[in-house]
């Protein structure tokens, strides 16, 4: 499983939930996605106390006006949604790769088994470290070319 945890496979995944929703939507068949609600952008921001009552991952229902309001893209899933007892309005934006699952009604579609990667550039110390790990197996004359 390690294997498949790199860019390549986050880039064949979310491409993947991309081609799925698009299928979704374009036929008109409401949905579920499980996601995870860190990574999840909210507008207007919602209040602390109702997004203190979402698990880890929640599930959304994409139906009626929420599925009419669904916007896709190559990388987000936008939808407008109501929140808690006032049913605050709020335009939720999940990026792909935060997806777990896609349901139809108590049914997985598709299970997104990819992490989401970020590419960041090595600081200077973690370089440093790099190069000398580097020329200390490059000084063992058994590792040489």
């Amino acid at each position: 499983m390690k294997r498949l945890l790199n860019i390549r496979f986050s880039q064949l995944m979310n491409r993947e939930i991309y081609e799925m929703l698009s299928y979704l939507v374009s036929e008109g068949v409401d949905f579920g996605i499980l996601a995870k609600v860190e990574e999840l952008k909210f507008e207007p921001e919602l209040p602390s106390e109702l997004k203190e009552q979402f698990s880890e991952i929640t599930y959304f229902v994409l139906a009626n006006y929420t599925f009419e309001s669904a916007k896709l893209t190559k990388n987000t899933l936008q939808f407008e949604a109501g929140f808690g007892e006032d049913n605050m309005g709020s335009v939720v934006s999940v990026p792909l790769l935060s997806i777990v699952q896609i349901l139809i009604g108590n049914n997985p579609i598709l299970i997104n088994v990819a992490q989401k990667i970020e590419i960041k550039e090595l600081t200077p110390e973690k370089k440093d470290r790099r190069e000398k790990s580097k020329n200390i197996f490059l000084s063992n004359p058994e590792n040489s070319f």
